[in-house]
């Protein structure tokens, strides 16, 4: 089982590279658009959300299909860190 993601964790080539050979001799077509050959190795569940590195969690996609997917995960990711940020603080619980 993999890892979870961090900050820290060097993500550039995590899936082993007979894994993805493997997913994209099981998905030799996109798997969102179904036209195009698939040539990129993506998460379903994504690595920073908990996301493994199993099989079963990969899929092969074309390049404009993961640079769409991945677009939008980074923008969902950058909404919810300015909404944290946006929230005030906590009261402590003992300064009521």
């Amino acid at each position: 089982m993999s890892k979870p993601w961090t900050r820290s964790t060097p993500y550039a080539g995590a899936v082993p590279a007979r894994v993805k050979r493997a997913v994209l001799r099981r998905d030799p077509v996109c798997r969102v658009c179904l036209e195009r050959d698939s040539v990129e190795v993506d998460h379903v569940v994504p690595a920073s959300a908990g996301g493994t590195d199993d099989p079963s969690n990969l899929r092969g996609l074309c390049v404009p299909c993961h640079r769409e997917k991945s677009l939008r995960e980074a923008a969902k990711g950058r909404r919810r860190q300015a909404g944290a940020r946006l929230l005030p603080p906590e009261r402590h619980p003992g300064l009521r």
